[in-house]
């Protein structure tokens, strides 16, 4: 996926009676598509006989790659002439998806739970502490390392919020997710 990390992992095996030396790993893309990033080529120095070595050919995907199929020639050549029969490989990377945050619901609170007081009747009044849940849903991509803060856009004396400045930190909302956050603040009696 997008800004995504992967590795191509497959065991090298020398079925031979003698030791293969200096091979030359290489990997080569059969398709068109641009955005990734990957070692193309990697040397071993030496592998005994009827051992194996596990190789690892790094892979990155960047933020603009495309949602498509592709494709890997896997070539390993011996100093000797011993190369191994080339392999093929394919993957489907995928392009990335922007998050969608939107505001799902916000709850007016100014009961006597939690840090509310008021009268239950859910609208805000003079002398209650009101608590305000607000419910976020995630309808695109996976966002990572969510933050809010609450701004009031109007300055009133009367009003307080004893969190001013706050980040909250939401963390991860998968696609489809939801998330509530909870802040409160109160009236004075003018």
């Amino acid at each position: 996926d997008a800004m995504e990390k992967g590795t191509i992992t497959f065991d090298l095996l020398n079925k031979g009676k003698g030791y293969a030396s200096n091979m030359k790993v290489t990997a080569t893309s059969l398709t068109s598509g641009k955005n990734i990033d990957y070692i193309d080529t990697i040397i071993l120095k030496k592998l005994d006989s009827k051992s194996s070595e596990t190789i690892n050919i790094p892979i990155s995907a960047d933020i603009n790659v495309k949602t498509e199929n592709r494709e890997f020639k896997i070539d390993i050549t011996e100093h000797f002439g011993f190369d191994a029969d080339p392999a093929v490989i394919s993957f489907t990377t995928t392009a990335f998806v922007p998050s969608n945050l939107q505001i799902e619901k916000i709850i007016v609170d100014d009961d006597e739970d939690g840090d509310s007081f008021g009268n239950g009747n859910g609208i805000i009044e003079l002398g209650e502490s009101i608590e305000v849940v607000v419910v976020f849903k995630n309808s695109g991509g996976d966002a990572q390392n969510v933050q809010a803060e609450v701004l009031f856009l109007q300055t009133n004396n009367n009003l307080t919020y004893p969190d001013d400045g706050k980040v909250y930190n939401l963390g991860s909302i998968a696609s489809g997710e939801s998330k509530e956050m909870s802040f409160y603040f109160f009236t004075n009696k003018r």
